[in-house]
């Protein structure tokens, strides 16, 4: 049988744990910190890289583990934009992944195990993006993948611009990362650290730090190498249309990003998504590890 439980665990915070039988795999999810996966381990493969010092510090955004990017991904000009003539202020990826989210639900049975979260909008939210929302989040486990199955829920009365993302920090030792790869078709991409837009010959994870918005990228999902370590296949919904990937020389993780829309779209809101209202919208991401 799965199991899900109730712990405290780095920093006093509560997580709730997803575990496959015999301990096969296991989750860990932090509601409280914008409901982040801080965890995901196949076999004695930890698939993820955490800071746990910047998830114990509540003050900071976490460096690691499965990020949440809500109401967008990426920064605005200044991390600014106007509706209806209003300035609004919002910090790059968003909000959601700083906030509490409530549990709904959680269990498990042969099959699998699972947590129900859910972000509302508040006062505090508003004040930044000023459309009414629910955010509901289910993470599954089941034997070596975990899936993260998104709604998006346009709950007022004018249309909504989304532009969610993830941004998930896979385990990659800065000694393996000349041997790692991550497979795509894209020929272009940005250079967020230039600015400037260039051809995609080989990836090279070795740079001071490597910042690529990929265009083009025509597969819903690829897979990630990483040295010695066992691969790992993603899975996304076709309408996340942009992938971004993000590493540091020194630092032990690859990111490997799907967003909805490249940076920036959100502010002009042209080609921005849009819910209408009551419209909602699902999305899903999954991550397979190759160890068993």
């Amino acid at each position: 049988m799965y199991s899900d439980e109730e712990r405290i665990g780095i920093g006093g915070l509560q997580t709730i744990v997803l575990t496959a039988p015999g301990g096969a795999a296991e989750c860990h999810i932090v509601p409280e910190r914008g409901g982040l996966v801080t965890r995901f381990r196949v076999g004695s493969d930890e698939v993820l890289f955490l800071d746990e010092a910047s998830l114990a510090d509540r003050t900071k955004n976490v460096r690691g583990g499965i990020p949440v990017l809500f109401p967008m991904a990426g920064r605005l000009p200044e991390d600014r934009y106007e509706v209806h003539g209003q300035t609004f202020k919002l910090t790059q990826h968003g909000f959601a992944r700083r906030l509490p989210w409530e549990i709904l639900e959680r269990g498990s049975n042969s099959d699998r195990a699972w947590l129900e979260c859910r972000l509302v909008s508040s006062a505090e939210t508003l004040a930044a993006f000023p459309w009414p929302f629910v955010l509901t989040l289910r993470f599954s486990l089941e034997e070596n993948r975990l899936t993260l199955d998104t709604n998006i829920l346009n709950s007022g009365t004018e249309p909504m611009p989304h532009a969610l993302g993830f941004h998930p920090y896979f385990r990659v030792p800065d000694a393996m990362k000349a041997s790692s790869g991550v497979r795509t078709d894209a020929k272009l991409a940005l250079d967020n650290t230039t600015g400037q837009r260039v051809q995609i010959r080989k990836l090279d994870f070795t740079v001071k730090e490597l910042d690529l918005h990929l265009q083009g990228h025509s597969v819903p999902g690829t897979h990630v190498r990483r040295g010695d370590l066992p691969k790992i296949g993603l899975g996304w919904s076709p309408a996340f249309t942009t992938l971004v990937l993000w590493t540091l020389a020194g630092r032990d993780f690859i990111c490997v990003e799907p967003w909805e829309v490249p940076a920036g779209v959100f502010a002009s809101r042209e080609h921005a998504p849009v819910l209408a209202p009551g419209q909602s919208l699902d999305l899903v991401f999954s991550i397979t590890d190759a160890a068993r």
